[in-house]
Parts: C-alpha cells; structure tokens; sequence
C-alpha cells in the first residue's frame, strides 16, 4: 500500500499540537513543523507520509522561519532543499549561503556540504582540493562519517593533502 498523504490523521494531530508553539516563536517548533509538512514525526528519519508539492514549499516557509530564529539544523535543511530543488527552485548559491549559515552555527553536515562545494567547484568556487579538505577535516572532526569518508579519500589519493595511505586508512577504519 502507498504512504498516506500529508492529510493523514496523524500527521494533521501533530501540526496542530505544534502550530501553538510555532507561531509563538518556537524554533524547535518551527522545525518539527517543517519536517511534519514532509511526513516526518519528531525524531523520525523515514516519513509516515508522502509529501506533495504544496507541502514541500509549506515546510520550507516553516524551516526559514526556524532558522532566522537560530535553528541550525533548519538553516542546513534549506540549504539542501535549495541544493536539490525540493519546494523551491534550484539555487546553489542559496543552497551555499544556507550551508554557511548552518555551519557558522556548528551542524556538522553544513561543513561537509561547503567542502563539496569546493570539492567539485559549485556555485561561486573554483574546484580547491587543499580547502575542500579543510571543511572535510573540520565536518569529521565533528562527526561527519561521510567527511571522514571524503577526507580519507584525499589522503589516499594526495588530493588537497599530502598523500598519506596510513591516515587514509585511519580515517576509513
């Protein structure tokens, strides 16, 4: 069977327990809102429900507003959703100006995001291995199993960093 819609019951209980504390002002508020319009209840990483169009752009309304709020994991959300084009339009220089927001605030992922820029010369940078290691760096000392897995990569190949097998494998380990 399919996934039920946005409309579903459930998801329709969570947004209204929510919404008195959104439009108080809440960011973590804000943010849970924003993931219910993708289907997605506190704490899950699988949606309960398929997203539309509609609900896209209302979770992206709600993750901005989280994150001029301060919400750091809303700000990399938009920078994702501007990076793929899901409830916006396309925008890699938005997508980066979101990841930049995200990581100045410290979310780990917002790093790795950065480095790809620079890893594969989007948006406004020119392809640089030697910084693109540096946010790598920064991401997996923060936890980033992904970065690690870029950054080691580097090392293996003496991408941005000298070649080093023994730190790559470290990093892969």
């Amino acid at each position: 069977t399919a996934a039920p819609r946005a409309e579903d019951s459930r998801m329709v209980a969570l947004r209204h327990a929510l919404a008195i504390r959104a439009r108080a002002g809440e960011p973590a508020a804000q943010y849970a809102t924003a993931r219910s319009w993708l289907g997605l209840t506190p704490g899950a990483t699988v949606a309960a429900c398929r997203p539309d169009d509609a609900d896209r752009r209302r979770a992206v309304a709600w993750f901005e507003t989280a994150a001029r709020n301060g919400h750091r994991a809303a700000a990399y959300a938009l920078g994702d959703a501007y990076e793929h084009g899901r409830g916006v339009a396309k925008d890699e220089y938005r997508a980066l100006a979101w990841y930049q927001r995200a990581a100045k605030a410290g979310h780990a992922r917002a790093f790795f995001r950065i480095g790809t820029f620079h890893d594969f010369a989007r948006a406004a940078y020119r392809k640089e291995d030697a910084i693109a290691a540096r946010w790598y760096a920064e991401a997996a000392r923060r936890g980033s199993c992904e970065a690690r897995v870029a950054l080691a990569t580097m090392y293996a190949r003496g991408r941005g960093v000298a070649r080093d097998p023994a730190v790559a494998f470290a990093l892969y380990s």
